[in-house]
């Protein structure tokens, strides 16, 4: 485990202190200040960040938080840019005072949880002092786990932000594409209280996956030319495949059964359009022609996988069974969740390639 420990008075037993206590006499990495913080976030990927409040007399002189030491390496240095090596490490604040302000500021600034430091001669409550330090004990592995589902996400998201950069022409799709990353980044891994849990019903896992979902339009309107002499091709513009069109007797012709016949005739202006094939078709119209996949693998690893999970958590695209006889709070499972947006990013990163 990497851990790096940023506190100027780390060497004042401190950093001997963690080690025994938390992490089993296992040595942890320090920084005594903003420069030498700098330089090792900026090195070293770390499994956890405890980083101390204040830095020396000038912080102590000082009222206001933005002036304060931790405050600003937690800014600049860890969660100033989602491409930051450490964005996603979470962070244990140590803080020698209670004041509720500070903390709850640091909170909202990417701190993940808190721990307030006691000295021996001060320290005069031993019961809260007991339940500080259950407290912290108990916080350690739950961190630790937090950052590896982080990083997971974190690394794969690095992959598709490289693959876009490169395989998109479109400046704006692109655009589009990274923030739809970092919402559902977002979404998965914020802070949810018991109330929107149990009462309001929340899912960061759904709504997650929702998000990345969404990316699959982006990455269609890329693929596909949807500007054609006659307005009835659906055409991968890449190799100018064409899935679908309308013969000379307005009879649709397909290439391959996997899609359905989608084309809308508007019977007023007695004219058949072809930009009406639903997203999961375009999808499977660039994995059949644009990537080679066989027709059972276009079933198993994305219309069984995916679609199907899409269509089943019942937020887009509900079924009449659903909605008829069915709740939304019936498919809450995080943990299915979870390792659905694995396989959401592995497809996109894929589809990407």
């Amino acid at each position: 485990m990497n851990v790096l420990l940023i506190d100027d008075e780390a060497s004042r037993g401190w950093k001997e202190i963690l080690e025994k206590v938390l992490f089993n006499g296992e040595p942890i990495s320090v920084a005594f200040d903003e420069s030498s913080a700098k330089i090792l976030l900026h090195k070293t990927e770390y499994d956890l960040i405890i980083l101390d409040l204040r830095f020396g007399e000038v912080d102590y002189a000082s009222d206001h938080i933005t002036h304060f030491g931790g405050y600003k390496i937690l800014k600049n240095f860890i969660r100033n840019s989602f491409r930051d090596k450490n964005f996603s490490t979470p962070v244990l604040l140590l803080t020698a005072s209670n004041k509720a302000w500070n903390i709850v500021e640091m909170l909202e600034n990417g701190v993940d949880d808190f721990y307030i430091k006691e000295h021996p001669n001060t320290a005069s409550d031993l019961d809260f002092s007991r339940q500080n330090y259950k407290r912290l004990k108990e916080s350690i592995p739950i961190l630790i786990n937090m950052g590896l589902k982080r990083k997971e996400i974190w690394l794969k998201i690095q992959t598709i932000l490289n693959q876009i950069s490169k395989g998109i022409v479109s400046n704006n799709i692109k655009k589009r594409i990274e923030e739809k990353l970092i919402i559902a980044y977002g979404s998965l891994f914020r802070r949810t209280s018991q109330l929107e849990k149990n009462n309001l019903l929340f899912n960061n896992e759904i709504i997650a996956f929702i998000v990345f979902w969404s990316i699959l339009e982006e990455i269609s309107h890329e693929y596909y030319s949807r500007k054609t002499e006659d307005d009835i091709k659906w055409v991968i513009a890449s190799n100018n495949e064409i899935i679908q069109y309308i013969d000379s007797d307005e009879k649709v012709y397909s290439r391959f059964p996997s899609i359905k016949e989608e084309f809308i005739k508007n019977e007023e202006i007695n004219s058949v359009f072809a930009n009406q094939v639903n997203l999961s078709n375009q999808i499977v119209g660039i994995l059949r022609f644009k990537l080679g996949w066989s027709h059972h693998r276009v079933r198993t690893d994305f219309l069984e996988k995916l679609n199907r999970y899409r269509n089943k958590i019942d937020f887009i695209h509900s079924s009449t069974t659903a909605i008829l006889s069915d709740n939304l709070k019936s498919h809450e499972n995080s943990a299915e969740g979870y390792k659905k947006i694995n396989t959401m990013l592995d497809f996109i990163i894929e589809i990407l390639t």
